[in-house]
């Protein structure tokens, strides 16, 4: 059992990758944030076609944080720069509708459900009055119309934050932070990255359940990775924690949830761990490239689309597939 690793698009199209979907017939498109283009390839890395670019008429961009496919094909751009949302249907025809939704999340984790529900997700940064105490990241997990309007909030959870003096937020390496998905049943899949325990909620707002937990190590903040973020000013060494999250991200599709896992005696970025939606632990897989974990990914059925970079620092799109998988 292991992750078949096949060569991804070529890499001359791309500067930074934001996003990356792949659709039913296994065609794969790549958003460019620097040009905002999106760039299709069939799924032998063909190049096909290249949709958007920047500005602000019909059909571009002008900060796109993501994209996502409807139940029947249409590829759904978020651009809340613009506040709207760009459809390109899958028979040609491009849309636009308004988006309502509040301050958009990057990488954009929203997803339509196999019903046709689409949830879209947002932050609010809420600043306590006292100065001493912790600021807070509220993410509201929200039910869109097709229309673009937000017809109610799903969830919402509220995540606390290191602010600086002007009570804007301090990015921390290192520090835990909330990580999630949302899967094609629209379920959302959450954890503290601080422990490796992965929770399942129900959209919208219902029961969460502990749905698997794994025996790790932690690993340690080493002296170097001290002094490099001490460098930047903006946070003290004594405020860095001593040990690194066990969990990098959440990646989920229809039948598995992928865990990045940030752990002692292994490179980040260069294993997944693999469970089934049920819980069942599959496997730690090595992977055959190291993933960027500052760059998006995606899941589709057992298959996962990863950003990676070359020895050279070149961004490149990955498609992984469990191979040698048991049944049962």
């Amino acid at each position: 059992m292991g992750l078949a690793h096949n060569a991804g698009p070529r890499t001359e199209y791309f500067d930074v990758i934001r996003a990356i979907r792949a659709n039913a017939a296994g065609d794969i498109y790549v958003m460019d944030a620097s040009s905002q283009e999106i760039h299709v390839f069939d799924r032998d890395g063909t190049h096909l076609s290249v949709l958007g670019g920047r500005g602000e008429g019909p059909g571009e961009f002008f900060r796109a944080l993501g994209m996502v496919f409807d139940p029947y094909g249409s590829l759904w751009v978020s651009d809340p720069a613009n506040q709207r949302y760009t459809v390109f249907g899958a028979d040609g025809r491009v849309e636009t509708h308004d988006r309502y939704a509040r301050i958009g999340v990057g990488p954009w984790p929203a997803r339509f459900t196999t019903n046709g529900d689409f949830y879209d997700v947002s932050v609010e940064r809420h600043r306590p009055r006292n100065p001493s105490r912790k600021g807070s990241n509220v993410f509201a997990f929200e039910h869109v119309s097709a229309d673009g309007e937000v017809l109610d909030t799903a969830m919402l959870i509220r995540w606390p934050v290191r602010l600086d003096r002007q009570g804007l937020n301090v990015i921390m390496d290192f520090a835990p932070r909330f990580a999630f998905a949302i899967d094609p049943t629209g379920a959302a899949w959450v954890a503290n990255t601080k422990d490796y325990a992965v929770y399942r909620t129900s959209l919208p707002g219902g029961d969460t359940t502990l749905v698997f937990t794994l025996d790790s190590h932690a690993a340690r903040v080493s002296e170097a990775e001290r002094d490099s973020v001490v460098a930047m000013g903006w946070v003290e060494r004594e405020d860095l924690p001593e040990y690194k999250p066990v969990i990098d991200r959440i990646i989920v599709s229809s039948h598995y949830v992928f865990i990045v896992p940030t752990l002692e005696g292994y490179r980040p970025g260069s294993v997944i761990d693999v469970f089934t939606t049920d819980g069942h632990f599959v496997g730690r897989l090595e992977s055959p490239v190291t993933i960027n974990w500052r760059l998006t990914d995606f899941a589709l059925g057992d298959h996962i689309y990863v950003g990676t970079q070359d020895v050279l620092g070149v961004h490149q799109v990955s498609r992984l597939r469990i191979v040698g998988l048991k049944e049962g």
